[in-house]
């Protein structure tokens, strides 16, 4: 599915801007997450850390979620598709 089918599914299923910036923020701490994942390895040497390992990566890639600016560029990219008012994320 392209991006413009993406934006106008959103269109009709996202209630309005503020939904659309947050789901695009939680885009951002998923990809952050996964990007994080290759340290669960390098803290699962003890069975206590490793089982704590995906929810401190959870932790920090939410903390991480703004700072790369990718919900932005995404959030400004499908409101503008979906024909949503582009004022910035709300």
């Amino acid at each position: 599915m392209m991006i413009h089918g993406v934006a106008a599914t959103m269109a009709h299923s996202v209630s309005g801007r503020r939904d659309l910036s947050e789901v695009c923020q939680e885009f951002e701490a998923l990809f952050i997450g996964e990007l994080l994942k290759p340290l669960d390895d390098a803290l699962a040497g003890d069975s206590h850390q490793g089982m704590l390992a995906p929810l401190a990566r959870r932790t920090v890639a939410t903390s991480l979620s703004g700072s790369l600016g990718i919900g932005e560029l995404l959030y400004q990219q499908l409101a503008a598709q979906a024909g949503l008012r582009d004022d910035g994320p709300a």
